[in-house]
């Protein structure tokens, strides 16, 4: 069976819609998420203590965000979306729940990665008296970096496929395509 001109091009258009999401989410997720992951690891390794009730706070709210479905996220989301940006339906509202849900995913992943390093590395750091930026330079990306490399791959994966069901709330891209 062959594909028309016509559903080549709208197939084309979908992936670039879908990629256009992807992108704009990512770069929102990407460094909030993983800055909320590493504090969350390094508050459990007893690195980051200063700022007990903010971390208790952010992971309840990460944690309620995960467990909640993601259409019903999105029907969430809705009215925030209009109060802030006049829109209910299309891009804005469905970069807003990538997003969200891509924070949430990235944190506890980046969060686990950490965590299952080596936990004498943050002591030997210590004894060697690095300051805190070199404990995060020196010591944990080098340890964790293969672990949070697959963190990031993990967390694209989850949002390419939370992207396939932005359609709902008039996000495009391939998960409407594939409906019509």
């Amino acid at each position: 069976m062959f594909i028309s001109q016509i559903d080549q091009l709208k197939l084309i258009d979908a992936a670039l819609e879908t990629f256009n999401l992807l992108l704009v989410s990512t770069l929102i997720s990407l460094p909030i998420g993983t800055l909320l992951g590493m504090m969350f690891a390094l508050y459990e390794k007893k690195v980051f203590h200063q700022f007990k009730s903010l971390v208790h706070i952010l992971s309840i709210l990460v944690s309620i965000i995960r467990s909640i479905p993601f259409v019903l996220l999105m029907v969430i989301i809705i009215p925030t979306s209009f109060d802030l940006f006049g829109t209910s339906i299309g891009f804005i509202p469905s970069i807003m729940a990538l997003s969200l849900i891509g924070i949430a995913t990235l944190a506890r992943l980046v969060e686990q990665a950490i965590i299952d390093m080596n936990p004498m590395i943050i002591d030997i750091a210590h004894t060697m008296g690095a300051s805190k930026y070199q404990l995060f330079k020196e010591f944990i990306f080098v340890e964790a970096r293969s672990s949070i490399i697959l963190a990031f791959t993990s967390f694209l994966v989850s949002l390419l496929a939370y992207s396939s069901v932005v359609y709902i709330i008039g996000g495009g891209g391939l998960g409407y395509t594939a409906i019509q």
